[in-house]
């Protein structure tokens, strides 16, 4: 069994360097080309980063390249930050037609979070009542998505979905 994990986790780190990072470099390069997709784009790619190896960061033993895992994060989310509060959200907005279906992407969105999000309460929930402790996955994986990725999906759906310019 352990050996089966690391062979999935290796496989997953495979994965990321293969698609991940030539994904961030090609939106980066875009993005300073000029291009509003290339900035969206980078920006979600950020974020994955950061949400990705967060999981390494937080895990139950200490990767061998946790000061390199610790470093991507760090400035994947600190770039992030940069770029949202640079970027002008009416801008964006701007170059998308007011027939982008804003409506079924933005509900869509705030679905999944809303579905995924009750998913979790309801194992958090159950495994409280029922005095079964949580694996230390699930300790990583409940507060990263609850606090971190389910909220930000949640408020991105809604202003999309209002056409709100920080949804685009």
């Amino acid at each position: 069994l352990v050996v089966g994990l690391g062979r999935a986790a290796l496989l997953g780190e495979r994965l990321r360097l293969l698609v991940a990072v030539p994904a961030l470099l090609v939106s980066l390069w875009t993005a300073r080309r000029g291009s509003v997709r290339g900035l969206l784009l980078w920006m979600g790619m950020l974020f994955y980063v950061a949400y990705a190896y967060s999981y390494t960061v937080l895990g139950d033993r200490l990767a061998p390249l946790f000061l390199v895992y610790v470093a991507i994060v760090s400035m994947a989310l600190y770039c992030l930050i940069y770029l949202l509060l640079s970027t002008d959200a009416d801008a964006v907005k701007a170059h998308f037609s007011r027939y982008t279906p804003t409506t079924p992407a933005g509900a869509f969105v705030t679905f999944i979070a809303l579905a995924l999000g009750s998913v979790w309460v309801g194992m958090i929930i159950h495994d409280q009542v029922g005095g079964i402790p949580p694996t230390r996955v699930q300790l990583i994986v409940w507060p990263l998505d609850l606090i971190v990725a389910f909220p930000a999906l949640f408020w991105g759906g809604i202003y999309l979905w209002r056409r709100n310019a920080l949804g685009y």
